[in-house]
C-alpha cells in the first residue's frame, strides 16, 4: 500500500468509528448479518433495503446503516438467532 490507499483506508475507518461508533470488523459483521436479516426476515422494504445494503459500498453502508438503525439492529439479531437455532439443531443431530 502506498501513502494514499494508507491515507483512504484510515478515512473509512474513522467515518465508521464517527457514525456508527464501531470498529471495522464489528461493522463488516453487523453489515453482512444485517443484510442477511433485512433479506431473509424483512417485508417488501426491508429486503430491498437489504439488497441495497449488499451491493452498497462502504460510504452508502455506513448512510443505510446510521439512517435505519433500528430496522438493520432488529434485522441482525434475528439473522443470528436463525444461525444459532440452526448450529443448535445441528449439534443435537450430530449428538443423538
Amino acid at each position: 500500500m502506498d501513502e494514499e490507499q494508507i491515507e483512504e483506508s484510515l478515512k473509512d475507518i474513522r467515518l465508521i468509528k464517527d457514525v456508527l461508533g464501531m470498529d471495522i470488523n464489528h461493522f463488516e459483521r453487523h453489515k453482512d448479518f444485517a443484510m442477511k436479516g433485512l433479506m431473509k426476515f424483512g417485508d417488501s422494504f426491508a429486503y430491498r433495503l437489504g439488497i441495497l445494503l449488499k451491493s452498497a459500498d462502504l460510504k452508502n453502508s455506513v448512510i443505510i446503516l446510521n439512517i435505519w438503525k433500528n430496522e438493520c439492529t432488529q434485522h441482525d439479531l434475528l439473522y443470528r438467532i436463525h444461525q444459532a437455532k440452526k448450529e443448535a439443531e445441528k449439534n443435537e443431530t450430530l449428538n443423538s
